[in-house]
């Protein structure tokens, strides 16, 4: 089962699939999932939430409260050095882990609602 791919309406009043079926925007909130989850926990959160009915996992690429490149729970972190955070190119190695994330989500039928930083950062 995969994620539906989810649009606005063209009358802009709420969210339909790519096949014009109504699509309820039901969401938990992980922001700091690509940082603290591993990626079985995260398999075992989407498999709770997609039982649950929830269809919308809402999380943050890059979010830190307080060291800007604080690696996540499998050591790797955002940016590779120090020059390229700020520049604010983010790690490839990263980039796999969310692709990984978001491909997990998908094939439980989730949608990803991805904020790509806080405005802060």
């Amino acid at each position: 089962m995969n994620a539906p791919h989810v649009r606005i309406h063209p009358d802009g009043r709420f969210f339909q699939t790519a096949e014009g079926e109504p699509f309820f925007y039901l969401a938990d909130t992980v922001w700091m999932l690509f940082g603290r989850l591993t990626l079985d926990e995260a398999r075992t959160l989407f498999c709770n939430r997609a039982d649950k009915g929830f269809t919308v996992i809402q999380a943050c690429v890059f979010r830190d409260l307080f060291e800007p490149n604080t690696p996540n729970v499998s050591g790797i972190t955002p940016f590779a050095n120090e020059e390229d955070l700020h520049a604010a190119r983010i790690s490839p190695a990263w980039l796999d882990h969310v692709a990984e994330v978001v491909r997990m989500a998908d094939e439980m039928g989730l949608v990803m609602a991805l904020l790509p930083t806080w405005g802060d950062k």
